[in-house]
């Protein structure tokens, strides 16, 4: 997300500036993609176009925060992490069969959301909610090793490939273990090298996330190579 970009961008190498606006905007891929392929969407795929219109809205949200100068956007990313983590967990929580699998999703989801609104309520709304990130991020991973485990299992396709859910999970699998680091470190980055956190988040996460953009695009995709 270009969310963080307003403070310093006139500082940033422009290579930096340049790939987060291409991130920002390539979420409109998968989200046409998913609106023309929904009728051929299940349920759980329908979840995930859900979230990627929820990232389409707060990227162009903190665009035009951008166009109207105002700087104080963090508060949008932290309301937006949390709406990302319970429906991702919500996702999973419908894919899984297993009764301790769908458990887990739900006590962690749970511990999630008071975690975060712990965070907000006690830190300044103007910093970033690094610990309920780094908490989504062990999540999320937790969640699509187990769903790899779940598929291997029951080897229901013919061809994994051809699987909505085989993208979607590596998307979230590969943007979130891709994203730990930075995350994890993001509060002390912040505190000691603010430049150096905007570099990373510009170069690195602008990539991961164009990927993870890629992979959903892919994913809905397939859907209807899966159904036909």
């Amino acid at each position: 997300m270009r969310l963080f970009f307003i403070f310093i961008q006139n500082k940033l190498n422009p290579l930096y500036n340049i790939l987060s606006y291409v991130s920002a905007y390539f979420s409109i891929i998968p989200l046409i993609i998913g609106i023309y392929r929904i009728r051929l969407l299940k349920q759980n795929e329908k979840i995930i176009l859900l979230l990627v219109f929820f990232a389409t809205l707060t990227e162009f949200v903190n665009l035009f925060y951008e166009y109207l100068s105002i700087s104080r956007n963090i508060s949008l990313i932290n309301i937006y992490f949390i709406v990302e983590a319970l429906t991702i967990s919500f996702f999973y929580y419908r894919f899984f069969e297993s009764g301790n699998f769908k458990l887990l999703t739900l006590i962690t989801g749970i511990v999630f959301l008071i975690i975060s609104v712990q965070q907000i309520v006690s830190r300044d709304k103007d910093m970033m909610n690094h610990v309920s990130v780094t908490l989504e991020s062990v999540m999320v991973s937790l969640f699509s090793v187990l769903t790899f485990h779940q598929l291997l299992q029951k080897g229901v396709y013919s061809n994994i490939l051809d699987a909505p859910v085989f993208w979607i999970n590596s998307a979230f699998l590969f943007y979130f273990t891709g994203n730990f680091f930075l995350h994890l470190f993001s509060g002390y980055l912040l505190t000691h090298s603010q430049y150096g956190f905007y570099e990373l988040w510009g170069l690195w996460h602008s990539l991961v996330n164009i990927l993870f953009l890629i992979l959903i695009s892919i994913g809905f995709w397939k859907t209807q190579t899966s159904q036909t």
